[in-house]
């Protein structure tokens, strides 16, 4: 027995001595620390410098007031927006969203959302409803205000557009696809954007690239920064479905403020005018007229008796700054003189070749001046010996819906396309698709669309929906 034990005490002393010489020699070595004094805890998102964004924080803020709005558009079927058509609302109704702006019941929202509408229902997220009334709208900016009746309604503070930078985190919040209360995040991604969305007579478009998602319904929205303080109204997508694809726009606030006030007092939007025509300045014009800039708006015309044209603007100045605001470009210099009303003062700071000028003007009423088109449309249109070149459609196929595909979609009048041609499908139009609106105007025919594209230069906007109901919009150019 003790020969055993002997034996086993032997083998025990080998192995463990075995073990050793391993370690020492043969295993690899790995670093190794004490984390006695090294509680686990969760990843930081208290939004201090350096840490994810507290989203939280403006969710809390904004959430509450952002409502749920519903338009009645009097027995027949309403396709607002193109880009916000709410997907299989019933016939006559369409949905989107607004934003509490003051206690006391004053909602932003776009004016599409409730353009033609017969009645207005506002629904808050605890569920209370209210009807609302159009207090006033500027299609130019694609904004309305609405009046609920009440009081100490919860209400986004405005914030200042101006200060966010590209790259910041951004809050999307409104109502898409009749998901009430629906919160997304995104980024930055430009200032300054002209999408040639809006058909108005002197449009200013400027918009918030966000990529935040948003979807049919969002229109009216509220887009806030990470403190909850809100910096945009949710407008449009860039889409060829209808639904988001990457990219949204919201209309700034320091417009939003500028046009609410006005509609406030006013029940319209007064704007004053500079008087001039504008282009933006690329590598191409700068060569072209020799510049000593390629940013900043290019004056292409100034009309007599205008602001502008008293002050001694004249045709070839590249205006650089508004009230000592950079302009990189015309649609800046639009949301730039759009805060400003008739008879207001503004400094303008502009290039005459490599000359720096700087001089004062006052502000004219758009009615003194009804040719006066103070916007970036020159830029859209070819040269003038191609303004009457005759487009040719005969690549493509239309024909008028019949009866019972009129009954089956809920549409009085379309087009369908039977045949897609180069530049439709270019477009992403694809067969099947039943154009009812061109560039904001109703498609009554075949001749008046036809007709339409044949006049159209620039961008192009088709608004319909396809034979199952999924509705699209397509903005190209044409």
């Amino acid at each position: 027995m003790k020969k055993v034990i002997g034996i086993f005490l032997i083998s025990m002393l080998g192995a463990i001595s075995g073990v050793g010489v391993y370690k020492q020699f043969f295993e690899e070595k790995r670093f190794s620390y004490n984390n006695s004094n090294t509680p686990a805890v969760f990843s930081k998102y208290e939004g201090t410098k350096g840490d994810f964004p507290a989203f939280t924080q403006a969710v809390e803020a904004g959430r509450p007031a952002v409502v749920h709005i519903r338009s009645t558009f009097g027995g027949t079927r309403s396709r607002w927006g193109g880009f916000f058509d709410d997907i299989g609302a019933p016939e006559g109704v369409g949905t989107g969203s607004g934003v509490i702006i003051s206690a006391d019941g004053y909602i932003a929202t776009n004016n599409h959302v409730i353009e033609n509408a017969t009645d207005i229902q506002v629904t808050l997220p605890d569920n209370r409803n209210y009807k609302a009334t159009l207090i006033g709208a500027d299609p130019s900016t694609d904004l309305a205000l609405l009046k609920v009746e009440g009081e100490d309604f919860p209400y986004l503070e405005m914030g200042n557009s101006d200060e966010i930078r590209i790259g910041e985190w951004v809050i999307a919040i409104g109502n898409p696809m009749d998901l009430t209360s629906t919160v997304t995040a995104g980024i930055v991604s430009a200032k300054g954007r002209d999408i040639s969305l809006l058909n108005a007579n002197y449009r200013i478009e400027s918009f918030i690239q966000t990529d935040a998602a948003v979807n049919p319904g969002n229109s009216g929205g509220a887009l806030v920064d990470v403190t909850g303080k809100l910096i945009g109204i949710n407008t449009a997508i860039a889409s060829r479905t209808g639904f988001y694809a990457g990219y949204s726009f919201a209309v700034p606030s320091a417009i939003v403020r500028k046009v609410m006030d006005d509609l406030l007092q006013f029940g319209e939007v007064r704007r004053g005018i500079l008087g001039i025509g504008i282009k933006n300045v690329d590598a191409e014009l700068a060569e072209e007229q020799d510049l000593a800039t390629l940013q900043g708006a290019y004056v292409t015309r100034v009309n007599k008796g205008s602001g502008a044209d008293a002050v001694g603007i004249k045709e070839g100045d590249v205006i650089t700054e508004i009230n000592g605001k950079s302009v990189k470009s015309s649609a800046e210099l639009q949301e730039q003189v759009a805060r400003f009303r008739p008879g207001d003062k503004v400094k303008v700071s502009l290039l005459r070749g490599s000359e720096e000028k700087k001089m004062e003007l006052t502000l004219k009423k758009i009615e003194e001046a009804k040719d006066l088109v103070a916007d970036a449309e020159e830029e859209k249109m070819p040269l003038s010996k191609e303004k009457d070149k005759e487009i040719d459609l005969s690549d493509n196929n239309f024909r008028t819906l019949s009866p019972s595909e009129k009954t089956t979609l809920g549409l009085e009048k379309g087009v369908k396309v039977e045949k897609v041609g180069r530049k439709l499908a270019m477009g992403g139009v694809k067969t099947g698709f039943v154009i009812t609106k061109i560039n904001g105007k109703p498609v009554i025919g075949i001749e008046m669309l036809t007709e339409e594209l044949k006049n159209t230069r620039g961008m192009v906007r088709l608004e319909g929906l396809y034979e199952k109901g999924m509705v699209a919009s397509y903005s190209f150019n044409w």
